[in-house]
């Protein structure tokens, strides 16, 4: 775990990204009657398509929800606000 967290520490990006090595690391450490590397392969890609799946599932899905309340003028209004918020906060923490 700790060559994880320190693989983590030295890449850009989120510490999310060990999440990948540590289900390759316990597939290879268990493997039961495979081959550890075969399963480490494979948990290391299940592992990195069960964490950003649902992510891609809200955009792909909840966006043309989105987009056909544009239409709404008071949700138009809350959705712009929104919009300037998140824009407000990734700037802040950019800063």
């Amino acid at each position: 775990m700790l060559d994880g967290l320190g693989m983590a520490e030295t890449t850009h990006g989120p510490l999310i990204q060990v999440v990948q090595f540590v289900g390759f690391l316990a597939a290879y450490r268990s493997p039961c009657d495979l081959n550890p590397h075969v399963t480490a392969t494979f948990a290391g890609v299940l592992t990195t398509w069960v964490t950003f799946l649902p992510g891609f599932l809200w955009i792909f899905l909840g966006a043309p929800f989105v987009e056909t309340l544009r239409g709404n003028k008071a949700i138009s209004a809350a959705l712009t606000v929104i919009t300037a918020s998140v824009v407000g906060l990734i700037m802040n923490l950019a800063i």
